[in-house]
């Protein structure tokens, strides 16, 4: 008898996507006795006929929608799961005419900066999502700290990264896994990083910096395993000039090897678990005035 050798390809992520909505929302009608399609049409805002045809496979829920669906009704439907299937199929399809799937752009230094707050104070359902990397690369154009001395730097932008640094910071302390990589090439510069070691301080706090300024590359801040935020500073201020945030695990599993690589190759760990580790910034003060003579 001959063998069957054909492959079976695995559904497309749209394809999926619909399926598990579908899925969701019959189980859902299921448990309430029926009829119950309208409610969620109502707390949705959407027409009946549109939830209609999420349930008939038809058509595929915007991001937005899968959020309110994951958010109503968290039993039968996994936010995570389903935007990452959005940003899956994106990859496959990028030329689509609707929202991107959990994908956010900015070019407004406060909103980002409200934005990228906003998330930190998510609680993650799942304890091992408790974790934020930052990466803090500058090409230190002014040399200092912007929230200190830009006068550029005031107003609504200055108080948002003020409430930014303070929700890393009280996560720190509630015991969250955070891991810092920051550049600093000038010692005019160590003040700053002085105040950084000393406030984001917890039982799972690792702070890796590296001496010397470095060009502008992919500098990812991952919050709770899901959320990265992909910032691109001012050409001339040392401020975020224009971002975009991605809701997606499988960008959070990219932009996490990536930071993993960033700290392995970073030549200072200026805190560990355990605290700071003096002797390090004192080598670090010391190779600053090195490269700045």
């Amino acid at each position: 008898m001959a063998c069957n050798n054909t492959v079976v390809d695995s559904p497309r992520p749209e394809s999926e996507l619909r399926s598990v909505i579908s899925d969701g929302l019959s189980r859902l009608n299921h448990s309430q006795g029926g009829r119950y399609m309208s409610t969620v049409a109502r707390r949705l805002g959407v027409d009946r006929s549109t939830v209609s045809r999420w349930r008939q496979h038809q058509a595929t829920a915007r991001p937005d929608h899968c959020e309110g669906l994951a958010r109503n009704w968290p039993t039968f439907f996994d936010l995570d799961h389903l935007l990452d299937l959005h940003y899956r199929s994106l990859q496959i399809n990028p030329v689509d005419s609707r929202r991107t799937a959990g994908l956010e752009t900015f070019f407004d230094t406060t909103a980002l900066l409200r934005a990228t707050t906003a998330e930190i104070l998510i609680d993650p359902p799942v304890p091992t999502d408790r974790t934020i990397r930052l990466t803090a690369f500058h090409l230190e154009r002014v040399g200092t700290d912007p929230l200190t001395t830009d006068r550029h730097f005031a107003g609504d932008p200055a108080e948002q990264l003020v409430a930014l640094r303070n929700s890393v910071t009280e996560r720190a302390h509630q015991g969250w896994d955070v891991k810092v990589v920051v550049s600093t090439g000038t010692s005019r510069r160590l003040t700053s990083l002085n105040n950084l070691v000393q406030e984001i301080d917890g039982p799972e706090v690792e702070i890796f910096a590296y001496p010397f300024r470095l060009p502008l590359v992919i500098a990812p801040m991952v919050v709770a395993n899901r959320t990265v935020v992909f910032t691109y500073d001012h050409r001339r201020w040392e401020l975020p000039g224009s971002a975009m945030i991605v809701r997606s695990r499988t960008a959070a599993d990219w932009a996490n090897r990536y930071f993993d690589e960033l700290i392995s190759d970073a030549p200072f760990r200026l805190r560990r678990p355990s605290g700071i580790d003096q002797s390090e910034l004192d080598r670090f003060a010391q190779a600053l005035d090195q490269n700045s003579s």
